[in-house]
């Protein structure tokens, strides 16, 4: 079972190469021997062993063989195939190759505004132009749509590019038709002198047979256009004993009938006239068929028949104004750029509003940097300004616990002795003295300068705390000695306990144990200045 799999994975891959091999070797034969390129392609089974990649460039050389060929472009799905893999591929110029053929898809069809279109979008690509092959190929599509419109000096532009950059890559068929065109311009224009130029100029370049019949039968009919009959029907009459496309051989034998009629040798002009007929010309030749014979009508006919060919005639001439409105490039070329503002517009307004949203997104996290950073700073220049100012209360208490001490060594000393009551009485006189004690107001900005807004929050809270127990806070939070504590609130040792009891009740303690944790408590001292800082 494994070597089985093993045998079919190596036919798998065997494949693969093969197709890829004929592939390559098919693309290589394509400008020098397009049948056997042809031949090969149609060999290829693209449904088995075909990766994307190959089945894109598959399509390209298909379109561009039968295009060498002279055969019908379908199925039209193997080139929108190339078309959507090197629209998503990094390969601008096959991309460009594919659009080329689809435009002549167009051509052919006669949609002339589709094929410019899509001939436009080809030369936006950058890679067209540093392939010159394709982009000369592109340029002579513009010029012979722009003759079909009748716009000769934009067709003069395109094929003097394309002449120009296959002169570059010396492609002498590609310089011949350059030339051939650039001739039919000035003989469209009555230039006759000018078209002869180039129409000689192409003959002394190439040496194909069936070029070179192409190049008598636009010099026969330039002389013929001169008045310069003789030369005309020699130039004519050596074209069509060469080989010949039929499209170019209808058009050298209604050539022929066209100078026979202004011979008046209606026989020669009528035979040569349905020869090129039987080769099944292209609208142009045909309108032109028609007017000949519709001459020769004219010329033989009584009056009281009717001219048959006049309305052909007329048939195609509608056709042939039909297709010239619509093979206008520079109309279609200005929409299409047009259609590139807009579209730049759009991508533009779009950049900007992104642009501007990460400008905005970014602003705003500055922004919001610079704030937090300064709140952070704030905080900071806070939280110094707190300790600077809790230390300078640490300070001014100590000096007063130092005072008092001081005070009651000076005044207590020599009341060793003295009954209790006298000296209750002097050490309540040393701190009237210094805290102010008998004036409640001065008493309590005394004690704001030590204890900071505390006194205050006591006050405001709902607490209703009376003077005693606002005074007993207050001695607390100054650390005055629990003896000297009970003498200024005039509290026996025996009702201590139970003046705390229910001063916890007012403060919504659990206990009188919480009393001093609430009055020291580091999380009520910061709210407090938060508050202050606040206000």
């Amino acid at each position: 079972m494994r070597f089985i799999r093993l045998l079919l994975l190596l036919f798998i891959l065997s494949s693969c190469t093969r197709n890829e091999e004929s592939l390559h070797h098919a693309e290589r034969l394509l400008e020098s021997h397009p049948d056997s390129a042809l031949f090969i392609l149609q060999q290829i089974d693209t449904t088995k062993h075909f990766d994307n990649a190959h089945r894109a460039l598959y399509g390209i050389l298909m379109f561009k063989a039968l295009d060498k060929n002279f055969l019908t472009l379908q199925p039209d799905t193997l080139i929108n195939f190339s078309i959507a893999y090197y629209s998503h591929h990094p390969d601008g110029s096959r991309l460009a190759e594919a659009l080329l053929y689809k435009s002549r898809m167009y051509q052919y069809d006669k949609a002339y505004e589709k094929a410019i279109s899509t001939l436009l979008k080809a030369l936006d690509i950058p890679d067209t132009y540093k392939d010159l092959p394709l982009l000369g190929r592109i340029y002579s599509d513009l010029g012979e749509i722009s003759m079909i419109g009748r716009e000769y000096d934009r067709a003069k532009t395109e094929y003097s590019n394309a002449l120009r950059i296959f002169e570059k890559c010396n492609f002498e068929d590609y310089i011949v038709n350059s030339l051939l065109q650039l001739g039919k311009i000035n003989y469209y224009t009555d230039n006759h002198d000018s078209a002869n130029y180039y129409y000689h100029k192409a003959l002394s370049i190439t040496t194909n047979t069936t070029i070179i019949s192409r190049c008598y039968t636009d010099i026969g009919n330039n002389y013929h256009e001169m008045k310069q009959y003789d030369s005309a029907k020699h130039y004519l009459r050596a074209s069509i004993q060469m080989p010949h496309f039929a499209k170019n051989k209808a058009i050298a034998f209604y050539k022929l009938a066209d100078l026979y009629f202004d011979e008046n040798k209606h026989d020669s002009a009528t035979f040569y006239v349905n020869e090129a007929l039987k080769l099944h010309p292209d609208i142009y030749a045909k309108k032109e068929c028609y007017r000949i014979l519709t001459n020769i009508e004219f010329s033989t006919l009584d009056n009281k028949r009717d001219p048959y060919y006049i309305n052909l005639y007329n048939e195609a001439n509608d056709s042939i104004r039909i297709l010239e409105s619509t093979a206008k490039v520079s109309t279609v070329e200005h929409l299409h750029k047009n259609d590139k503002v807009v579209v730049k517009s759009q991508k533009r307004y779009w950049s900007t509003l992104i642009i501007s949203v990460i400008a905005s997104m970014i602003g705003m996290l500055v922004t919001f940097w610079i704030y937090r950073r300064q709140k952070k700073e704030k905080q900071q220049l806070v939280q110094q300004q707190m300790e600077r100012s809790k230390q300078h209360r640490k300070k001014l208490i100590h000096n007063l616990q130092s005072k008092i001490a001081l005070a009651k060594q000076e005044e207590l000393q020599h009341l060793k002795k003295a009954p209790v009551a006298e000296k209750d009485a002097v050490l309540i006189n040393i701190y009237n003295k210094i805290l102010k004690l008998d004036h409640w107001d001065s008493f309590l900005l005394e004690t704001e300068s030590m204890t900071g807004e505390l006194t205050k929050e006591l006050n405001k809270k709902p607490y209703g705390l009376n003077n005693k127990e606002l005074k007993w806070c207050y001695l607390q939070l100054l650390g005055i000695e629990q003896a000297d504590l009970l003498t200024l609130i005039d509290c026996k040792p025996v009702s201590y306990s139970k003046f705390k009891q229910r001063l916890a009740q007012k403060l919504h303690l659990a206990d009188a144990t919480m009393l001093l944790h609430f009055l020291h408590a580091e999380e009520m001292k910061d709210l407090i200045d938060t508050d202050t800082n606040e206000v």
